[in-house]
């Protein structure tokens, strides 16, 4: 497997066949880097849906993420949170089931770096998207989702 890795012809497709053909002990965040996009539906908690006062009540319900994935808000925490100006708000928006996703971690991750990278005159694209309006900022986390091939 190292030598395949150190190959400077490497790339994601002969990975993918690697993968295919049984390499063994990869840890979960590597297989599920490479999941093809799902539907969003897919993605979504199957439990009713329900809003919480605290993200940690959220996870609490929703229930730990399988290997290789972790809940993502569409409309994140932080983006959002200082803009809500009631705690009813937090729980129909932010801290709901319907604003949470199964990513896998290295995709997690990688939205993560985008909403953190600079967009204009030192502000983050996160502190861009906190000027949006909810409307603009779900359409923008479903599209966040689309951009890094989570979902289709």
């Amino acid at each position: 497997m190292d030598r395949v890795l150190q190959d400077p012809n490497f790339d994601v497709e002969r990975l993918k066949q690697l993968l295919q053909t049984g390499v063994k002990d990869l840890p979960p965040e590597a297989l599920t880097a490479l999941d093809p996009p799902k539907p969003l539906s897919e993605l979504m908690t199957k439990k009713p849906p329900m809003g919480f006062d605290t993200a940690k009540e959220l996870n609490a319900y929703l229930g730990k993420a399988p290997p290789g994935y972790q809940w993502h808000h569409i409309i994140g925490q932080a983006q959002t949170q200082a803009n809500l100006l009631t705690p009813e708000a937090s729980r129909t928006i932010i801290n709901h089931t319907d604003n949470m996703v199964l990513v896998p971690t290295i995709r997690h991750y990688w939205i993560t770096g985008i909403m953190n990278s600079p967009a204009e005159l030192g502000r983050r694209i996160g502190d861009a998207v906190r000027d949006m309006s909810v409307e603009e900022q779900r359409e923008f986390g479903l599209h966040m989702l689309q951009v890094t091939g989570v979902t289709r």
